[in-house]
C-alpha cells in the first residue's frame, strides 16, 4: 500500500533498490519514445533522487504520474515538480484511514500536504485512489465531503483485487509453470460475507450522485457500478476480456526487477542492470508471459482491474 504495509498491504520490498544511475540509464534508452511514466511504489517520495528523476522525464518530453500515500507531500511541496497527474491514496476519513494504514495522524499529514500543493502549483491536477474495501464502504460520504473541498480533480474507486482459494491454488500452478518465486500470493486471498459486493455497489452508486463535481471513476479502467456486486460476490466468475498490458507497457520495481503487471508481482522478466527495457520487453521471459495471457493461463489475471480498460490493457487478440 504505497509503502505502508497497513492490514491489506502487500508490496513489501525485500531487495535492495537500484542505482539512481540505472533509472538515467533507461531513461536515456526511452528517448524519443514518449512515454507515459509513471514514478509508483512502494513510496516513490522516499526514493533519494526522486525529484531530479522526474524532472529528467518532463525534460525528455516524457509524461508524468506520481503515485504516492501522501504522508511526505508537504516534507516535499516546496521541491516538487508538476506532473501530469498526481495519485493520492486516501482508504477513507481520518478515524478509517489511519486505522486502515495502522498509522495514527496519517490523514492529517497527507491533508496538510494536499493543501501546501494546492498552494504552491495550483494546477497540478490531483486524483484520489480509494479502495472499495469492506473497513470503508459505508463511511466514504464523509471523505467525499472533504475531497469536494480540496477541490481533487477526480476520485477513483478502486475494487480491492483479490483471490478465492480456488483461485489462489490455480494462480500458484501457474507460477510454478513459469518458474516465479511465489512472493506474495497469499495476500491475495480473501473471503467476504454474503452480498457485500451487492452493499458496496449501492453505496457507489449513492457517492457518484451526491458529488457529481468530484468526476467519480469506478476503477478507471472500464468498471461500472454495476460490476461491482458480481466482482465481490462471484469473485471466480471471469471476465471475458484479456489483459493487453504486456504488450503495451513494462512495470519497473524499485530494485531493478520488471513485469508487466503493477498488482501483480511475484517474478522478474529481467532487471534493468542487466538489461534494457527493450530486451526484457521483447524476452523470452516477456513472450513466455503473453503466451500465457493470450490463452487465459494466469488465474490472478482475471481478476484485476486493469484487463477492463477499454484501450489500453484490453487484450483484442492481436498484439
Amino acid at each position: 500500500m504505497c509503502g505502508q504495509w497497513g492490514i491489506h498491504g502487500y508490496q513489501k520490498n525485500n531487495h535492495d533498490e537500484t542505482a539512481f544511475n540505472n533509472w538515467q540509464a533507461v531513461l536515456k534508452q526511452l528517448a524519443h519514445k514518449n512515454c507515459y511514466i509513471t514514478l509508483w511504489g512502494g513510496e516513490p517520495l522516499l526514493a533519494p533522487g526522486v525529484f531530479d528523476l522526474a524532472r529528467k522525464i518532463k525534460d525528455s518530453g516524457h509524461k508524468l504520474a506520481v503515485v504516492t500515500n501522501g504522508t511526505l507531500l508537504e516534507k516535499h511541496a516546496d521541491d516538487w515538480v508538476t506532473a501530469d497527474n498526481l495519485f493520492i491514496s486516501i482508504d477513507g476519513p481520518a478515524e478509517i484511514h489511519d486505522t486502515i494504514r495502522g498509522i495514527p495522524g496519517c490523514f492529517d499529514r497527507i491533508d496538510r500536504g494536499i493543501r501546501k500543493i494546492r498552494k504552491n502549483f495550483p494546477l497540478q491536477k490531483i486524483s484520489i485512489l480509494t479502495t472499495l474495501l469492506e473497513e470503508n464502504y459505508n463511511k466514504l460520504a464523509e471523505l467525499g465531503k472533504y475531497l469536494s473541498g480540496i477541490p481533487a480533480d477526480c476520485w477513483i474507486l478502486g475494487p480491492q483485487i483479490f483471490l478465492s482459494c480456488t483461485r489462489l491454488e490455480k494462480y500458484r500452478s501457474f507460477l510454478d509453470k513459469m518458474n516465479f518465486p511465489d512472493c506474495s500470493s497469499g495476500s491475495w486471498l480473501a473471503e467476504f460475507p454474503p452480498e457485500l459486493g451487492k452493499k458496496i455497489e449501492q453505496y457507489s452508486a449513492e457517492l457518484i450522485t451526491l458529488f457529481p463535481e468530484l468526476d467519480i471513476k469506478i476503477g478507471g479502467h472500464g468498471f461500472t457500478p454495476g460490476m461491482i456486486e458480481k466482482w465481490y460476490d462471484k469473485p471466480d466468475s471471469a471476465p471475458v476480456q484479456k489483459c493487453y498490458a504486456p504488450w503495451r507497457r513494462l512495470s519497473i520495481r524499485s530494485d531493478g526487477s520488471t513485469s508487466f503487471c503493477l498488482d501483480i508481482t511475484d517474478g522478474s522478466l529481467g532487471g534493468i542492470s542487466e538489461h534494457t527495457p527493450a530486451e526484457i520487453f521483447s524476452g523470452q521471459i516477456a513472450e513466455n508471459f503473453r503466451n500465457e495471457i493470450r490463452y487465459g493461463g494466469n488465474p490472478a489475471c482475471s481478476r484485476c482491474i486493469w484487463n477492463l480498460h477499454p484501450e489500453d490493457y484490453r487484450y483484442s487478440g492481436k498484439p
